[in-house]
């Protein structure tokens, strides 16, 4: 079923959801199938609503354009922590995969992106008060 989604992160998710897939039964293939098209489905009305609000903040436009311009590598990734935690997740087989990875970085990153927009919009109400 080939899915048109755009930008290169969403590909590289795609990617390894794909390489995930690879593993299972047809059965559990037939669930992740599904699941997937509700996070795509979920990532397209994301995006839609996005585009009306850039329409009204230009900084908006701004940190959407350099997080869907960045790129990550589907086939690595930098465990950073502590020693013990990284050997804990070693011994522990609990690494995350690429797309836990690219998940959780697009999602902290959003979490950055309205902290800086709250504050801007916090101080735009203080200066018109």
């Amino acid at each position: 079923m080939p899915v048109d989604v755009p930008y290169l992160p969403m590909q590289q998710y795609l990617d390894a959801y794909s390489d995930y897939r690879s593993g299972l039964s047809m059965l559990e293939k037939l669930g992740a199938m599904l699941v997937q098209c509700g996070e795509i489905d979920a990532w397209r009305r994301l995006k839609r609503e996005e585009r009306v609000r850039e329409d009204a903040n230009e900084i908006r436009v701004a940190l959407n354009y350099y997080t869907s311009n960045l790129n990550f590598d589907p086939g690595a990734f930098l465990l950073t922590g502590s020693l013990e935690e990284c050997s804990r997740l070693i011994r522990e087989d609990r690494i995350p995969d690429v797309k836990t990875v690219i998940a959780s970085n697009m999602g902290l990153r959003y979490l950055l992106r309205n902290d800086i927009l709250t504050a801007l919009d916090d101080a735009r109400a203080e200066l018109r008060y």
